[in-house]
């Protein structure tokens, strides 16, 4: 079938028209899959040049998606999203989280204002948003940010990755930092561009250190697992644990809703590790008040360290030894990552790892 040339109109545009069309009135529905490039060239008998045009501007206007290996497939026009008549040259960053604002929060500052500063040296204005809850099945309770067209992209912090996937049908979308997850059915991230703290190799990293200072029993406290820096940093302890031949056990290992919660648990065994790793300095600043309690001084009588470094560990009695994430390089190259998929709709997805610092203080105690 020939495309009908009645006009001076670039054949690449009927093709475009044709299939909006189909999409329009249910002949292609959500998540179908198009016809190949070659398909296409065959049945509407035009140049291959004139299909990728249509193709990477249908992307472009919201109307298609692209995985990379797989095909190009329609996006739902069923979830409210109202494509942009034009590039908006905005992105958001939005975090899943029942806080109301994390602008305030250091952690999340600090990556704000480097995506901020990276996105307006590609001429890209930062939105920002906190949202809770799902994207909902075919992506109906989307944020209103994406709903009504006024990014282009956006960086995702704290999202589950079924809101992840029905967003990214919709809209370039890159995860930065932490999404949440279950570690009993972990899934396939290959699909996935994100932009996240490289937790294992700061976690082996900080053991090594412990290590070197003449420890070799360890314990560990966190708050839950299905948040994936706590995930990940559980596993690269437990990793590290056996390659450095150092010694934990059950008991040493502790969650709670506090870190107070979870260190006392350990506390109250007749047998302590030399020192805890806390998954974050939240929870290792809450422990220091729990070995008050049960009359341990740090780090005379048990270590301790944490991970993120926040202003707090600094002043804290002892100061916190801890890793230091690197956030603002973090937002910076998670803002540098989605203009490229703005730019590039059907650019292979991309997992980048920012390293970290280990950040010695008062905490750990060199045992003879």
């Amino acid at each position: 079938m020939a495309l009908a040339h009645k006009s001076k109109e670039p054949v690449y545009k009927k093709l475009k028209e044709t299939i909006i069309k189909e999409i329009k009135n249910g002949t292609l529905k959500e998540n179908d899959a198009i016809l190949s490039e070659r398909l296409l060239t065959e049945k509407f008998n035009i140049s291959r040049i004139s299909v990728r045009k249509a193709i990477s501007e249908l992307i472009e206007e919201n109307y298609l998606y692209t995985i990379p290996g797989k095909g190009t497939f329609v996006k739902g026009l069923t979830s409210e999203f109202i494509p942009p008549a034009r590039r908006t040259h905005n992105i958001g960053y939005i975090h899943w989280s029942e806080m109301p604002s994390v602008i305030h929060i250091p952690y999340f500052a600090h990556i704000i204002h480097g995506a901020e500063k990276e996105s307006l040296k590609h001429d890209y204005h930062l939105l920002i948003s906190t949202v809770s809850g799902s994207a909902g099945p075919g992506g109906k309770m989307l944020p209103s940010v994406i709903k009504q067209g006024k990014v282009d992209g956006v960086i995702l912090e704290g999202i589950d990755l079924d809101s992840w996937f029905e967003i990214a049908k919709v809209i370039p979308a890159l995860i930065i930092s932490n999404y949440i997850c279950n570690p009993d059915t972990l899934p396939n991230l290959d699909l996935v561009d994100y932009v996240a703290t490289n937790n294992e190799g700061a976690m082996r990293n900080l053991l090594e250190y412990l290590k070197q200072e003449g420890h070799s029993s360890i314990g560990f406290i966190y708050q839950t697992l299905s948040h994936s820096n706590f995930y990940e940093r559980m596993q690269g302890f437990n990793n590290s644990i056996q390659s450095l031949h150092l010694h934990t056990k059950e008991g040493w290992i502790a969650d709670g809703n506090t870190g107070a919660e979870a260190m006392k648990k350990i506390l109250g065994r007749t047998d302590l590790p030399t020192a805890i790793v806390a998954a974050n300095d939240t929870f290792a600043l809450d422990a220091m008040n729990a070995c008050r309690e049960y009359g341990l001084k740090i780090p005379d009588d048990i270590s301790l360290a944490g991970f993120d470094d926040i202003e707090s560990s600094l002043w804290s009695q002892p100061s916190l030894t801890t890793v230091r994430v690197r956030t603002e390089e973090m937002g910076k190259l998670a803002a540098r990552r989605l203009i490229e998929k703005i730019e590039d709709p059907s650019s292979a997805p991309t997992h980048i790892l920012v390293g970290t610092d280990l950040i010695l203080r008062e905490s750990v105690k060199k045992l003879q």
